[in-house]
């Protein structure tokens, strides 16, 4: 594996749309990614393999917190740290703006996701019911205080 991390532009918006339908129930389109690119409010950040683009991730910035609002990795390249590295290059960006904490929602029945999550410094807060549509279900809440800034 050839790992690059990059920033996220309008050009890899269709790929980012394609990697998005395998992943998520409510994928954003490329035109939804491609504006968001456009905005100063979101970080995101590609993971591409030669010239694949293999995972992504974005933070919105809520100005006294940043919301992980996405990471993902094809489901074929998972397990391999690129999920890790993604969320580290964005806790440096965190960092880079002087915001310590960050907040995501993940799916409460998503094991996998909440144990990365937690073995990666992240604290339960509790539940935010029915959150989630399609389908519908409740999110687990976290957040973490970067320690980079503490």
């Amino acid at each position: 594996m050839d790992l690059k991390l990059t920033a996220f532009t309008a050009e890899y918006a269709k790929d980012v749309a394609r990697l998005e339908a395998q992943c998520f129930g409510d994928p954003y389109s490329a035109d939804a990614l491609a504006r968001a690119a456009d905005g100063g409010r979101y970080i995101a950040i590609v993971a591409l393999d030669a010239d694949r683009t293999v995972g992504y991730a974005e933070l919105y910035d809520c100005v006294d917190f940043l919301s992980l609002n996405r990471i993902e990795v094809a489901p074929d390249m998972r397990r391999r740290g690129i999920a890790a590295s993604l969320l580290a290059a964005l806790e440096d960006k965190a960092v880079g703006r002087g915001v310590a904490k960050i907040v995501l929602e993940v799916r409460a029945s998503n094991t996998p996701a909440r144990n990365f999550y937690e073995k990666h410094g992240f604290i339960f807060d509790g539940v935010r019911r029915g959150y989630y549509e399609r389908p519908r279900e409740d999110a687990a809440l976290y957040h973490k205080i970067t320690e980079k800034v503490c």
